[in-house]
C-alpha cells in the first residue's frame, strides 16, 4: 500500500526551549513522556535533548542557564505553567 504524499514537517527549537524542556523533565515525579506531550514534541526528542545537555552539546548564555536553575522561579511563565500542569508547584 502506498503512503500518502504528505510533506514532512521539521520543527526547530531554540536552545532556551530545549533547556526549559530538559529542566521540566528533571522534576521529581514527572515523566519524560508527560513533558513531551505537554510541550508538543516526542519523548525521543526530549530524551535526546537531555543527553545533549549532559554532553554539553546544548549550551546557552548565563541568563538562560539561570532561568532553568535547580530552583525555578514562579515568575518564569513557562516553568510556572508547566509545574502547575504537572502538579508539582511547591
Amino acid at each position: 500500500m502506498a503512503r500518502p504524499n504528505k510533506p514532512r514537517t521539521t520543527n526547530r527549537y531554540s536552545a532556551e526551549f530545549k533547556l526549559n524542556a530538559v529542566k521540566l523533565s528533571q522534576i521529581d515525579g514527572v515523566q519524560v513522556e508527560d513533558v513531551a506531550e505537554a510541550l508538543g514534541t516526542r519523548p525521543f526528542m526530549l530524551s535526546r535533548w537531555r543527553k545533549e545537555v549532559r554532553d554539553g552539546v546544548i549550551r546557552a548564555c548565563a541568563a538562560v542557564v539561570h532561568r532553568v536553575s535547580a530552583h525555578p522561579k514562579r515568575s518564569d511563565p513557562v516553568v510556572h505553567r508547566s509545574r502547575t500542569h504537572f502538579g508539582v508547584l511547591g
